[in-house]
């Protein structure tokens, strides 16, 4: 049986402690929370919680998976372009322009990233003007064709 990554996601998430479940379920997007929450209904309708078996299967076969399925977007141009921002403000301006999805994992992956996600957590909460987000934009895509210096 193939499990999306999602539901693999859900099944480990459904057999954690409550608090742990509750934390992370606190941190998605609001659609990908109802996703999840979709699944841990069905996961629990269907009784996989008590049994342990039921996790350590799916996640070998995660493991036992082709790397090719769990290839990651490669995200070096933006964090080139963290690494060359003279302030963690502008470093998290310039994340907003991503996916928050594609945020998480940068930030994830950043060593010392604590003064940028301090930022990117108060631009998240805010709309930001769209007009300074395409001046910011164009001003990346200029400096990376070397039409401008930094």
């Amino acid at each position: 049986m193939e499990f999306s990554a999602l539901r693999k996601a859900a099944i480990r998430l459904a057999c954690s402690h409550a608090e742990d479940r509750d934390w992370v379920l606190a941190r998605l997007e609001p659609d990908e929370r109802h996703k999840v929450e979709e699944l841990l209904e069905e996961i629990n309708l269907l009784g996989l919680t008590n049994d342990p078996s039921i996790v350590a299967a799916v996640m070998n076969e995660l493991a036992v998976a082709p790397s090719a399925s769990r290839t990651t977007p490669d995200n070096t141009r933006l964090k080139t372009r963290l690494s060359k921002a003279t302030h963690p403000f502008w470093g998290a301006l310039v994340l907003q322009l991503e996916t928050p999805a594609v945020r998480r994992e940068v930030l994830g992956g950043l060593a010392n990233s604590t003064d940028i996600r301090r930022w990117d957590s108060k631009f998240a909460k805010q709309i930001l003007p769209p007009a300074l987000m395409d001046s910011l934009r164009a001003r990346m895509e200029a400096q990376e064709a070397g039409d401008e210096h930094p």
